[in-house]
């Protein structure tokens, strides 16, 4: 139980920080789009992390609820 307790709390250190990240991306993007070297990359990245967030958020509900 321990393991999947450390488990649990990994993914939610790791969703939180993914959700900054995505979210200052699209910031920068918002604001500097023309700045970017490539810009149809970052939105390619962006997607990306999205689908993770969506998997961790597919994980997390197996999880029990935070202490």
């Amino acid at each position: 139980m321990k393991k999947r307790s450390d488990r649990c709390n990994q993914l939610r250190t790791l969703h939180d920080r993914l959700v900054d990240e995505v979210s200052l991306l699209r910031a920068s993007v918002q604001e500097e789009e023309e700045g970017f070297e490539n810009p149809i990359e970052v939105h390619n990245i962006i997607t990306g992390l999205q689908t993770v967030l969506h998997q961790i958020n597919l994980e997390l509900q197996k999880c029990p609820p935070e202490e």
